[in-house]
């Protein structure tokens, strides 16, 4: 199943669902407690803290979206076979209409439709103050899953983005040995200091990666190999070391994603994380031209991925990121 249809199941099947479809907010979020789009719930944390109505902005208490999300914690492990900086996070949300029932039976059934045969899930193990989810325990074992494994709060409780928000126990879902999806269930609200207190109305929010699922579902062995990440793999030097082909793949893709929501190389925040990854790519290109005399175009990946993601996602131009001045990239 290539990428493209991966989206279109998700979002058809919540659609049908009364789901409402909601387009991918930016990378740069108008939360000012993260600097960059973490999760696709990001966009909703109003929606969840009662301070938006959905049914007036959606029509509906419940929608559906494939957010581009970049996650800056992860820059040092890129170039394994599973972390990433940019990804697209398939999710579905509910602010009031439905709860952890609704949520797990809808993700068992369209894990079903993907071909996709549950191994085993996880779900929060308790804790002083938020209680053992045994509500979910009870659903999965009405669905037939028989392996079902309690973990601690830093494993099965996710949130807030940022220093304070909605969050909430987990229950994770796992495909041969791989976590492709988290029910989020928001019942509490994180204060600055770390307290919780409880959420009038509880809601859901779900996150599934796509590069992760699209590794499963087209039986690969990890995601550089998947139509998301293989074009762009396949533009590089044979002759390249496979991690810092990883890197340059997996950085050109946020270059193309980060410029196309305005960001500009800059020695401050966003535009310092951007300018990072341009001197990661042109450092390793210009290593990799001192040793093969078969020269590496640093711009062939980026094109590449503007290639796969243009149809998807329509404010994906071509950018020029290598005709910035050399000097406002190594500078500083």
């Amino acid at each position: 199943m290539k990428s493209q249809e991966i989206r279109e199941k998700f979002i058809n099947f919540f659609k049908e669902r009364g789901h409402a479809v909601v387009p991918s907010s930016s990378l740069i979020p108008d939360d000012p407690s993260v600097l960059l789009t973490t999760a696709g719930m990001q966009q909703f944390k109003p929606y969840f803290m009662g301070k938006a109505d959905s049914v007036r902005d959606f029509g509906s208490k419940n929608t559906v979206s494939i957010q581009k999300s970049f996650r800056t914690s992860d820059i040092d492990e890129i170039g394994d076979e599973s972390h990433l900086t940019f990804f697209e996070m398939l999710g579905n949300f509910s602010f009031g209409g439905y709860f952890k029932e609704e949520a797990i039976k809808y993700a068992h059934e369209l894990l079903k439709e993907y071909g996709l045969k549950i191994q085993y899930v996880t779900i929060f193990e308790g804790d002083d103050i938020v209680p053992k989810d045994e509500r979910s325990r009870e659903i999965w074992k009405e669905m037939g899953v028989k392996d079902i494994r309690e973990l601690p709060k830093s494993d099965n409780f996710w949130g807030p983005t940022g220093n304070e928000g909605p969050c909430g126990p987990t229950t994770e879902i796992f495909v041969n040995d791989v976590e492709i999806w988290n029910l989020v269930f928001n019942e509490y609200y994180c204060k600055p200091d770390g307290s919780l207190e409880k959420l009038e109305t509880p809601g859901v929010d779900t996150g599934m990666g796509l590069e992760r699922l699209a590794a499963v579902l087209q039986g690969k062995k990890h995601i550089f190999e998947t139509d998301l990440f293989a074009p762009i793999m396949d533009s590089l030097p044979k002759g390249m070391d496979e991690r810092v082909k990883r890197i340059i793949a997996d950085h050109s893709r946020s270059v193309a994603f980060l410029i196309s929501d305005g960001v500009r190389p800059s020695n401050k925040e966003a535009g310092y994380v951007l300018r990072r990854l341009i001197r990661r790519i042109m450092t390793h290109g210009y290593l990799y031209n001192r040793l093969d005399k078969n020269l590496f175009d640093v711009e062939n990946p980026t094109k590449t991925t503007i290639e796969i993601y243009r149809d998807f996602y329509a404010n994906l131009d071509e950018p020029t990121i290598f005709t910035t001045p050399h000097s406002d990239i190594f500078s500083g």
